[in-house]
């Protein structure tokens, strides 16, 4: 589906807008994935674990991330009869806190060779990072413009309102937007 998707031209919003915070939140997600994917590629006779934990907790923040947009904005977006991209969204955002989840707890361990490493990263490393990456695009490419499409102001005045309830992703909203 990505390769047909046409990249739609919309005007930025404006700064501290929860659209920016979503794609800001987005961008620190990138980081985060090619945080992890430099380590899986570094050689070395021991995993540096604790930069695995803290690239992995860094990832882990998508806790607020995905709350906030099944909590929010998929609600505000159900008032509207838009229904397909939530139930959708929300399974994959289950799937992505699940290989998180076994990731954290797999560095958990006080010691791991590079032999034990390497399985772990064909099983989890790989899929977790490529999992978040999926819902970004999605996020990018599908939510939010439909939302900007559909939402009202005073919709998206909700949503910043009720969004400090649920924290932020690796971002603090920037200032300037005010519904």
């Amino acid at each position: 589906l990505r390769e047909v998707l046409v990249e739609p031209v919309q005007m930025a919003p404006p700064p501290g807008h929860p659209v920016d915070t979503f794609q800001r939140e987005n961008r620190a997600l990138e980081e985060g994935v090619a945080e992890i994917r430099s380590l899986s590629g570094t050689p070395g006779p021991e995993p540096d674990l604790a930069s695995w934990r803290a690239a992995v907790g860094r990832l882990m923040d998508v806790e607020k991330h995905y709350p906030r947009k099944e909590n929010l904005l998929f609600s505000c977006l159900e008032r509207h009869g838009i229904t397909g991209p939530s139930k959708v969204m929300w399974g994959k955002d289950d799937e992505v806190r699940e290989l998180l989840t076994t990731l954290d707890e797999a560095f958990s361990v006080d010691e791991m060779t590079v032999g034990e490493l390497a399985p772990l990263v064909a099983a989890v490393v790989d899929p977790a990072p490529a999992a978040v990456e999926e819902m970004i695009s999605k996020e990018e490419r599908i939510l939010l413009p439909m939302a900007r499409e559909t939402l009202a102001e005073d919709e998206w005045a909700e949503i910043w309102h009720e969004s400090p309830r649920f924290g932020y992703c690796l971002v603090e909203p920037r200032s300037g937007y005010r519904p």
